[in-house]
């Protein structure tokens, strides 16, 4: 068995043992650390499902989340396009319905709106970086 080999094992158990946890950090944008879970977060972010999105909070990897959005033939996918232009275009959406519920005092729309920001800057940066990447 390659080395390859031997290391996919424990990708798919830390996958299937903390499926909670990346589900958590996928439909919230962010997981954070706490007592009970730190072992684990630690444990996919070395297996690189996670990374970190601030101090105590960790995000699902950008191809991570886009192979769980394809899988989930999620409206995200079908929103977002690998033209700049559309990322942009969604991203100052985003921002319109984000200030506007600020505006109307409407403080849950703003969190998932200011979480739904955050959500598209990540992943343009992931792709972009990926692009880069394939580019050289």
């Amino acid at each position: 068995m390659s080395q390859s080999q031997q290391g996919l094992e424990p990708l798919f158990k830390a996958l299937t043992n903390h499926s909670e946890l990346i589900a958590q950090a996928y439909f919230n944008s962010v997981v954070y650390k706490d007592s009970q879970n730190q072992r684990a977060l630690t444990q996919l972010k070395q297996l690189k499902v996670l990374v970190n999105h601030d101090a105590d909070g960790y995000r699902v990897t950008g191809r991570l989340s886009q192979f769980i959005d394809s899988a989930l033939s999620s409206d995200r996918v079908r929103r977002l396009d690998t033209d700049l232009a559309s990322w942009i275009d969604t991203l100052e959406q985003q921002i319109g319905l984000y200030q506007d519920a600020l505006d109307e005092n409407r403080t849950a729309d703003c969190d998932n709106y200011s979480a739904e920001i955050e959500r598209l800057v990540f992943d343009l940066s992931d792709t972009l970086e990926e692009n880069t990447r394939y580019l050289l």
